[in-house]
């Protein structure tokens, strides 16, 4: 008899990315850690000063040279962030205020004036600064003065990781929108494209930095109280699977191809199955999903497509006659290790010079092999379809040739492939993302870099390009707050 409840604990979703980015040496759920930002969460003042919005300024002050284009994205935003609270944004050159005969000011000889020797001998380190390390060392000089106290008087130090802004390149751009404020470092020239691969919040290259929003801010509909922000996700620590197994308690493994005993394997999408064949023993059941599918729908619960009467369980695509192999759903058997593995392998059978789609095509072939290995007059026939494949249409032509053979049916011994508008997943692009409460669960098809700005207007659930979608969700997700129900 099959008892549902027993899969909760032992089920696990599994991502396999396709360029390296985070390996898990022990299959536990290390996923909190994904994103973990290393330095305390921000703290408020305890006694706030009242005072109106009205009379805070917001000041930039430029060094004379250097135009507004220079900091145009970090501007933007704080001179957007001011108008949405009613704050005052001031941007001026340091000319034209009566300051040019100032250079610098030593804040040690304010504070500690009576302190002649300290300050003398830290000044000497200064004048004998000449790299980085001399400057640390004169800095560190100065801080021994300073002791452990943060408050001096009317002058206060926040402690680290307790300020209002931060710099960028401690954790790649990525931020917290419970923990930070403002990012310093954002110099134009020094922008760079955000790679596709995921990020971890760890130290990088001190002249490079990341845009953390979509597209140019729209100065003019930054309006008081409008504290909408269109933030690129991928710059933000969360994803809606971990959020989703979290939930519901199930295993989640996000890891990359490598260091799983696969790299003989040259096609990575193959390598992928290989990593399931590896992880699958330790399981009952296996979600295996692309990284570019997510959670709409965290009410619905994989137990619902979980069949004791089948070990592996693959979904038909809506748009194609495809079977779609960026998910699939694989219980711990003896058969379905075998086929996994045996698929995994399926590479060297690949047709050369031919469109053959890797693993999506290979998987057809694959299974009519194992289904009807006595009908090898129809399986030649399919072949040498998928080895004159040059395109698209060819594709579907030798997938249409494999399912003739296939009919109306849809469970083959413990192989089920769920017919269209009935599984799992589909693609996003099919409705406009547009999704159903009643029948949808996961969307495929979130590529980052094909992410796009949700339109203002209203739209229709018809198909739309396949290069792109819109995010469902209104800000990230706070991993801790994933919790079951």
């Amino acid at each position: 008899m099959f008892h549902s409840r027993r899969f909760v604990g032992y089920l696990i979703i599994l991502i396999c990315l396709l360029s390296a980015f985070i390996f898990f040496t022990d299959i536990p759920d290390d996923s909190e850690n994904l994103y973990h930002i290393p330095y305390p969460i921000i703290i408020k003042s305890e006694n706030p000063v009242n005072v109106s919005a009205e009379d805070i300024a917001l000041v930039i002050v430029l060094s004379e040279g250097v135009g507004r284009d220079f900091y145009r994205i970090s501007i933007d935003s704080v001179e957007c962030y001011a108008t949405t609270r009613g704050y005052k944004f001031i941007l001026t050159t340091d000319r034209y205020w009566g300051c040019d005969y100032l250079k610098d000011m030593f804040l040690a000889e304010k504070l500690f004036p009576n302190d002649h020797l300290e300050l003398e001998l830290c000044r000497k380190a200064w004048k004998n600064s000449q790299n980085v390390a001399d400057q640390f060392a004169y800095t560190s000089c100065i801080r021994q003065l300073f002791g452990s106290p943060s408050d001096f008087g009317k002058v206060r130090i926040l402690r680290k990781g307790t300020g209002h802004v931060r710099d960028d390149w401690l954790t790649s751009g990525i931020w917290s929108p419970e923990r930070d404020f403002m990012l310093h470092g954002w110099k134009m020239n020094q922008l760079k494209e955000t790679p596709r691969r995921p990020l971890e919040a760890v130290a990088m290259d001190q002249d490079i930095w990341y845009n953390p929003f979509r597209g140019e801010f729209d100065l003019d509909k930054c309006s008081f109280g409008n504290t909408t922000w269109n933030h690129d996700p991928r710059l933000i620590g969360t994803h809606s699977v971990e959020c989703y197994s979290k939930a519901h308690g199930y295993q989640f493994i996000l890891t990359n191809d490598r260091n799983w005993g696969c790299d003989h394997l040259n096609d990575k999408f193959f390598r992928r199955h290989c990593v399931i064949s590896k992880i699958l023993p330790k399981y009952e059941a296996v979600l295996h999903l692309d990284a570019d599918i997510g959670v709409v729908n965290p009410k619905r619960k994989l137990e619902e497509f979980l069949d004791p009467n089948f070990d592996i369980i693959f979904h038909d695509r809506h748009f194609s006659p495809e079977i779609g192999m960026a998910s699939y759903l694989i219980r711990n058997t003896g058969y379905s290790r075998t086929l996994i593995k045996e698929f995994s392998e399926y590479e060297k059978h690949l047709p050369d010079g031919s469109f053959h789609g890797t693993d999506n095509g290979a998987i057809h072939m694959f299974l009519a092999e194992k289904l009807f290995p006595k009908n090898p007059i129809d399986l030649e026939l399919c072949r040498r379809a998928w080895r004159n494949s040059r395109n698209v249409a060819d594709q579907f032509a030798y997938t249409t040739c494999i399912r003739a053979m296939f009919g109306a049916t849809t469970d083959f011994g413990t192989i089920r492939i769920l017919k269209k508008g009935t599984g799992y997943v589909r693609d996003d692009w099919l409705t406009s993302g547009i999704w159903s409460p009643e029948r949808d669960f996961m969307l495929h098809g979130w590529k980052m870099n094909q992410l796009k700005a949700t339109p203002r207007e209203a739209f229709e659930a018809e198909p739309m390009k396949q290069t792109v979608w819109y995010s469902p969700f209104q800000g990230g997700f706070d991993l801790d707050r994933c919790t079951f129900g």
